[in-house]
């Protein structure tokens, strides 16, 4: 790594000082953080923690209390990566990470500021309002059969017969494997997750990456169920021509057990998150799920959430 230098003239000799990078050297970092709850409304005295990072592993931390209008300010000097944790009885805790830099380079080495001013940082503290004891599953599972229909308990989140202990065969999972004997990155791999019932389906919805509550607390009833998803992993040449992942930055909400009246209309059903950390690939199947045994029950904020799970 090159470090430009300047010269100090000091009668009998000279002094290589190194020139200021904020990078390295660190640059002033104001944040000006409101803090509001799910519904918008400030939330005072939230313990607030800003760490400023003033090295590899070095930072130092800032903290106080928010507020009658959910306000804190903090300030140092800083590399410019900053970490903002916020706690409060009664709210699932919320922390995020941002990068001061808020002028371009030149900008911050001349004024030693990484903004013009204070920078505005919302920050979303959501209620605990109605915990649920979903159940709450993972883990990696072989695939039993490639090339056939295979049935899946979610609730018991066990393959049904005959590969399994499953009662009800809330989802269809199909999957076809190929991998070159000579080479192998060539690779296909194609799962084909059919919900069973023509009325149950999935929905996607965005996770939220800092909040502990990472999800919606409710499964929309009204929402658009889609019937069919088809993730591919197409390697066969050598390159890759197809790569149609299980989303990382979604989590797919499902309704199933759909129970309709002669007018289409339903009266009864189940309903259940597969999470983001899902994954459909090689011969192992990895996946999460939460499954609301309460028919009905649209309530997704499982209690496993706030235990950090």
């Amino acid at each position: 790594m090159l470090i430009a230098v300047g010269v100090l003239g000091l009668g009998c000799g000279s002094v290589q000082v190194p020139v200021y990078d904020p990078h390295r050297d660190g640059a002033l970092a104001e944040l000006a953080i409101c803090v509001v709850d799910d519904r918008g409304i400030p939330v005072s005295a939230a313990d607030v923690c800003v760490s400023f990072a003033i090295g590899p592993v070095e930072s130092v931390d800032r903290t106080g209390h928010t507020d009658g209008a959910g306000r804190f300010s903090a300030s140092c000097d800083t590399t410019s990566s900053i970490w903002i944790r916020v706690l409060k009885d009664g709210y699932y805790r919320t922390r995020l990470h941002i990068d001061a830099q808020r002028v371009p380079y030149e900008t911050a080495r001349a004024t030693r500021k990484w903004s013009d001013g204070p920078v505005e940082i919302p920050v979303v503290l959501k209620k605990i309002r109605n915990p649920a004891e979903l159940v709450a599953n993972g883990g990696e599972m072989r695939w039993p059969a490639t090339n056939a229909v295979l049935g899946f308990d979610l609730e018991l989140f066990d393959w049904c017969p005959p590969y399994g202990f499953g009662k009800h065969d809330d989802l269809q999972l199909e999957y076809d494997f190929w991998r070159s004997s000579t080479n192998w990155f060539q690779v296909y791999s194609h799962v084909t997750m059919t919900m069973t019932n023509c009325v149950d389906g999935f929905y996607l919805a965005p996770v939220d990456d800092f909040s502990l509550l990472k999800r919606y607390y409710r499964a929309d009833p009204d929402g658009t169920y889609l019937h069919r998803f088809e993730f591919v992993y197409d390697r066969r040449s050598g390159e890759v021509s197809q790569n149609i992942p299980m989303p990382q930055d979604q989590y797919m909400v499902f309704r199933t057990r759909t129970q309709t009246n002669a007018f289409g209309e339903v009266i009864s059903a189940h309903y259940g998150m597969l999470l983001e950390k899902g994954e459909f690939g090689g011969a192992i199947l990895r996946l999460r799920a939460n499954f609301n045994p309460q028919a009905n029950d649209t309530n997704l904020e499982c209690i496993e959430e706030r235990r950090g799970w």
